[in-house]
């Protein structure tokens, strides 16, 4: 049987639960995520799963995103598969949504709604329970290689919150998605971020002579670190960005953070693609390729068409022709089998 809470602390008081999960379970970050498109969230849950869900509604339309992997809080006889079932068709029930956006590529889901799209993905995470000089070690000799250079070369790593980290940070985000021919999220939604996420937010920066070289956006809590968002330079110093990641692993152990994920990786990417290189950067540390799925389901294809008719109709206003957007789903689904 679905239940619902809407706060974490509901949850814990009705399931005698105190355990401690991700970041995304978070009333932190809960007050992050409806504080943009998404009108509010709840914690779905049966007898030993629980899972924190975003409805977001615009205009007739209503959908909700799972913001994590369920967690197991407790033992029961429910399997994950119909549990996620459960959820989806109580969510139609109960709140109207009409399709299930596609999880986020930080989760860890093993199994999928029954009829979803779905391909395989996953995540590279380090143990930081490791000692220091096994997670150096295992790190790969070219990336030990050029962080000892960034260092000899005087980079410098700066981290926290402050109003310069974020204006720098946003600089060089400018320059990255450029090169992509895309504008990036702007210096207010930083700002955004950092004052809903509060503790569970910190910025990195790669400086030589002053000048940032590579940055980094992790979210975290004690029971996971996540590189949520990058950027670099045009041009930045060799090992500065591996500088930056070694840093940041030393400063989670540090902190007590279990584990270190460097969210995102496509199975079998193509090795021409820009993916290739940016997920052997990632291997290259040395974490557990942990593989799972990203999937979206539809639950109303009358709202869903509507949906993605509409959207075509705005982008023929704006930009004189439809201008088709695709998701990782949609961009590796010809791969894999359904």
């Amino acid at each position: 049987m679905i239940k619902t809470a809407n706060s974490l602390e509901s949850f814990r008081h009705d399931t005698n639960c105190n355990d401690i999960l991700n970041i995304f379970f978070g009333e932190n970050y809960s007050s992050f995520v409806c504080d943009g498109s998404c009108s509010s969230s709840v914690y779905v849950y049966s007898e030993k799963y629980v899972m924190p869900v975003s409805i977001c509604k615009k205009f007739v339309f209503c959908w909700g995103r799972f913001l994590s992997e369920p967690y197991i809080y407790s033992e029961g006889n429910d399997s994950m598969d119909a549990f996620l079932n459960s959820t989806c068709q109580f969510l139609k029930k109960a709140y109207g949504i009409q399709w299930i956006a596609i999880t986020p590529a930080y989760t860890f889901f093993n199994e999928y709604p029954e009829g979803a799209k779905h391909v395989p993905f996953g995540s590279h995470v380090i143990n930081l329970t490791l000692d220091e000089e096994i997670l150096f070690s295992n790190i790969h000799s070219k990336h030990r290689n050029v962080i000892r250079k960034a260092e000899k070369e005087g980079v410098v790593i700066e981290k926290g919150v402050s109003d310069s980290l974020i204006s720098d940070y946003h600089k060089i985000d400018i320059l990255t998605w450029k090169r992509s021919y895309r504008t990036a999220s702007g210096e207010e939604s930083l700002h955004k971020t950092v004052n809903k996420l509060k503790d569970n937010v910190i910025i990195y920066i790669a400086y030589k002579d002053g000048e940032p070289q590579s940055g980094a956006v992790f979210f975290y809590n004690n029971v996971m670190c996540y590189y949520m968002h990058g950027a670099n330079n045009d041009n930045p110093v060799t090992g500065s960005g591996n500088l930056l990641q070694w840093q940041a692993i030393k400063d989670m152990k540090a902190y007590g953070v279990a584990k270190f994920s460097f969210v995102g990786c496509r199975i079998n990417e193509d090795k021409n693609s820009k993916y290739h290189g940016i997920q052997r950067f990632k291997e290259r540390f040395g974490g557990e390729l942990v593989q799972g799925f990203l999937f979206k389901k539809v639950l109303s294809k009358f709202y869903f068409n509507l949906f993605i008719f509409s959207k075509a109709c705005i982008s023929l206003l704006r930009h004189g022709r439809i201008v088709k957007t695709q998701d990782i789903i949609d961009q590796e689904i010809y791969k894999w089998e359904q």
